[in-house]
């Protein structure tokens, strides 16, 4: 008979286990890995976020500031006053004087002086009043700043103070910020001159440093102008003028992605660049956690398969070599089905005592087969009437005397007389009258 071909319990285990370990392993650890790289992204997302917000924040206020000192300087009586008068003409130097005054006082109480190049109230009659700032001296000459491209933009066109850098009115001096405001005559509603300030770009810079640090921020004006600290320079060179939002671009071998965010003050732009490279190495740090994981998973699978093999799959074994040992008829006893403390020990010690009992049932069909044989020969035996068989015997000698058939007479002679010797017991196969059986045997 072919044997049948299946699928053993260890197999299907080793398959079960696999495939555990394939769909809970990998569905958990790539539903880990989006989730971890979604959070991620997300957090450092609401981390630009909230930097931005801080960084726009701190940059309102500074220039608040600065309008804050403009608007003082152009409120100032004294400044109206120096203003109003002639050049040259008596009491204009001391008008002069005390505006001056007025000025440093507005620019040293101001918590952004350290910013303020330049702060001047000016006519176009020729009187200009300047601030002691960073910078010594006065202007050189009052039609520098008469004929200022940022004065002549301003009177043309009101553009708004932050949409560009000018040059500076300082010798040797960097772009800059250029703010004016007209003043007022107290007495009257005439204009009598020109507040201007020169404000420093460090201003958005000193705020930017701190927070330059995975991501880098720089502001652009309306002009394109953008300001940022020197670490930051060349990648925001780098940048093309019209990168689109979520733009992403490439510098020294470091992907970028471009964020824009919108201030309060008119003509400035915060914008983010977004380490993208840095992320994507975050995710690969992901997905090597998830990898190791798996491995783990993995491990753990096959130390559960140890174990299943040794209480499940090893019984089992020796119990299907235990049924087919009784299929050949070894009914011996095995204590090793019986080690596991479990069902499959229950099972061992039922099969152990089926095959007991097998060999118990086996012993009483021999006896009671051997029994019933010797029963049925004593009742065979019983049932034959040696008379009637002796009487018979003898008709067929006589019978043989009479037609003189010595040979039949003999024969059936020797015949009465073993059948007599084995009905006492002993025939041919007893010792005693050994001789006389053995003259039987010969004689027929």
């Amino acid at each position: 008979m072919e044997k049948k071909r299946y699928w053993g319990i260890r197999a299907k285990i080793i398959l079960c286990t696999v495939l555990c370990v394939v769909a809970v392993g990998l569905g958990s650890s790539l539903y880990l890995y989006q989730y971890m790289q979604r959070i991620i992204s997300e957090k450092m997302a609401q981390i630009d976020q909230l930097n931005a917000g801080t960084i726009t924040a701190r940059l309102d206020d500074a220039l608040e500031r600065a309008r804050t000192l403009q608007i003082y300087c152009g409120n100032s009586g004294r400044a109206a006053e120096a203003l109003s008068h002639t050049p040259g003409r008596p009491g204009a130097a001391g008008a002069a004087l005390s505006a001056q005054n007025a000025l440093n006082t507005y620019l040293r109480t101001s918590p952004i002086d350290g910013y303020i190049h330049r702060l001047v109230v000016f006519n176009e009659a020729g009187v200009c009043v300047s601030a002691v700032t960073v910078y010594d001296g006065a202007l050189q000459d009052l039609s520098n700043l008469l004929d200022s491209p940022q004065f002549r933009a301003w009177k043309e066109e009101g553009e708004a103070p932050f949409s560009r850098l000018y040059p500076s009115l300082n010798p040797r001096g960097a772009d800059c910020f250029a703010l004016f405001a007209p003043v007022y005559s107290h007495t009257s509603s005439r204009r009598v001159g020109y507040v201007y300030i020169e404000l420093s770009p460090a201003i958005i810079t000193d705020v930017l440093a701190p927070y330059n640090g995975l991501n880098l921020f720089f502001i652009q004006t309306a002009a394109r102008d953008r300001l940022t600290t020197p670490g930051a320079v060349p990648l925001a060179a780098a940048l093309g003028p019209e990168a689109a939002q979520g733009g992403e671009f490439t510098y020294d071998g470091t992907l970028y992605a471009l964020q824009r965010y919108p201030t309060a003050t008119q003509g400035l732009t915060l914008c983010s660049c977004v380490n993208q490279t840095q992320l994507q190495a975050a995710d690969h740090e992901i997905l090597f956690s998830v990898v190791t994981v798996i491995l783990m998973i993995v491990l753990i699978a096959v130390f559960v398969l140890v174990l299943l093999t040794h209480y499940i799959t090893t019984p089992i074994r020796r119990i299907t070599e235990k049924i087919n040992r009784i299929a050949l008829n070894d009914y011996s006893y095995d204590p090793e089905l019986e080690r596991p403390r479990s069902e499959m020990g229950e099972i061992g010690a039922r099969l152990n005592e089926l095959g007991l009992g097998f060999q118990q049932l086996l012993s009483e069909a021999i006896a009671l087969h051997d029994e019933r044989a010797k029963i049925e020969m004593d009742l065979l035996q019983s049932q034959v009437n040696p008379h009637f068989l002796y009487n018979t015997l003898n008709s067929i000698h006589w019978m043989a005397v009479v037609q003189k058939n010595t040979g039949i007479e003999k024969m059936v002679k020797s015949l009465v007389s073993l059948l007599k010797n084995i009905s006492k017991g002993r025939g041919c196969r007893t010792r005693s009258p050994w001789r006389r059986s053995w003259s039987c045997w010969t004689t027929m």
